[in-house]
């Protein structure tokens, strides 16, 4: 069996995380109240993290501890509401007329994607 590196693991999964919700390491170490530094470092697996700083980055990513450190998958079905969520915060913030173009825009995709 291969030796795993639990701190590269959970590091991969940080990022994974970070990415999926559009955040620089910046906007996660400042929004979680943890060092930019020491947040990349936790990254490429070269530090440990504890707990309490894995909770802080977990609330600021909005995915549970144990969701961020089931390392069998990577997309789950909960997983798709992070992009559900991050349209859905796209287009509030948009004007009433461009949401609802970008809303048939979308629905029109989906169709495509998913014509039966």
């Amino acid at each position: 069996m291969a030796k795993v590196n639990i701190k590269e693991k959970v590091g991969e999964r940080i990022r994974y995380y970070r990415k999926i919700n559009n955040l620089s390491q910046i906007e996660l170490g400042l929004a979680a109240g943890i060092n930019i530094a020491h947040l990349g470092q936790i990254e490429l697996g070269r530090k440990a993290v504890t707990i309490v700083t894995l909770d802080k980055i977990c609330k600021v990513l909005d995915v549970s501890i144990s969701e961020l450190l089931n390392f069998e998958t990577k997309k789950t079905k909960k997983n798709n509401n992070v992009y559900v969520n991050k349209i859905i915060s796209a287009i509030n913030k948009m004007p009433s007329d461009e949401a609802e173009k970008v809303a048939d825009i979308f629905m029109q995709i989906i169709n495509l994607v998913y014509v039966k």
